[in-house]
């Protein structure tokens, strides 16, 4: 008995540690010094999910439709962009150093807003101070911006269907085991 558990425990440490999961990388900037879009304080908030390794050291650019990207989004106080937005337009680099977000440029835009985000010193860029931009057009052009303040990323897992159903068959597996052990009691 307590070798089928041993069993199954195994089974499901393997087939988390070998299936890849996407992570969803999330920005924080600083808030926006210059803002004539909003009327209280903000500050730019975007989240890319990626399928990438967790020890991944390289560059990705391009456009939302290209992998690894997965949903997206993006804001700055009233301006809101997301993967559904009818018509956003996403543009993207991101440069990795195993699994860790080291320099990026994106810029989404959608009708008559548009938000940008660039790391210091990023590589098509160079020299360069980040900076983060948001701009919206009505009757006028306005505008809310950080300068020389990079803003920050933390990464949270996104779990796949494929781990839950084998939490699923492990958790049928110690069920069906301790029915059987039940059982195999009561005859005594």
């Amino acid at each position: 008995m307590n070798l089928l558990r041993l069993t199954a425990a195994l089974l499901l440490t393997a087939a988390s540690a070998l299936s890849a999961q996407a992570a969803t990388y999330n920005y924080t900037g600083n808030a926006l010094t210059f803002d004539t879009i909003n009327t209280t304080s903000s500050r730019m908030l975007a989240s890319f999910t990626l399928d990438i390794a967790d020890d991944f050291s390289g560059t990705i650019s391009g456009m939302p439709w290209m992998e690894p990207l997965g949903a997206w989004s993006g804001s700055a106080g009233k301006i809101s962009m997301n993967s559904n937005t009818p018509g956003a337009l996403l543009t993207y680099d991101f440069t990795f150093e195993k699994g860790a977000m080291k320099g990026w440029f994106f810029n989404i835009e959608s009708g008559s807003s548009n938000l940008q985000s660039l790391s210091t010193n990023y590589s098509f860029f160079a020299p360069n101070d980040a900076h983060d931009i948001a701009l919206h057009t009505d009757t006028a052009l306005h505008a809310a911006a950080v300068w020389n303040e990079q803003g920050t990323w933390t990464i949270s897992a996104v779990p796949e269907p494929e781990s839950y159903l084998m939490l699923g068959a492990g958790l049928a597996v110690l069920l069906a085991a301790r029915r059987k052990q039940k059982q195999f009691i009561a005859k005594q």
